[in-house]
């Protein structure tokens, strides 16, 4: 019996180990089970943030949005895909848009939650 909850243990630590930095807090989630974060200390305020996804699907992405607040406006600026959860596992997929077109916030979706977070910090 002893053995048994041993290895439960070490089971539930190992699993819960495998999360996100404090820094990130918990900002909206999907239908689908996405879970979005935001960033709060690096490089937050001024109308920019990392964002961080963990998706159902075991995948994770790291982005930064910057938000025309005054216009209800945000586009990505950088992007980058793992192959695990909590921006852990190899790299699949990034890019860089600096210069990419700016999107209008649409009302109670996820871009709405991030717009949110950047402009008024809202979490």
């Amino acid at each position: 019996m002893k053995k048994l909850l041993c290895l439960l243990l070490i089971l539930l630590s190992a699993s819960s180990s495998a999360t996100l930095p404090e820094k990130y807090v918990k900002i909206a989630s999907d239908y689908q089970g996405n879970i979005i974060y935001g960033n709060i200390d690096n490089d937050y305020g001024n109308g920019k943030a990392w964002i961080a996804t963990n998706y159902r699907n075991g995948k994770s992405s790291i982005g930064k949005y910057s938000a025309h607040c005054r216009n209800n406006t945000y586009f990505l600026m950088d992007y980058v895909l793992y192959s695990k959860r909590d921006l852990k596992g190899s790299v699949i997929n990034s890019y860089s848009r600096a210069l990419s077109p700016s999107k209008t916030v649409i009302p109670d979706t996820i871009s709405e939650a991030i717009y949110n977070f950047i402009c008024y910090g809202i979490y």
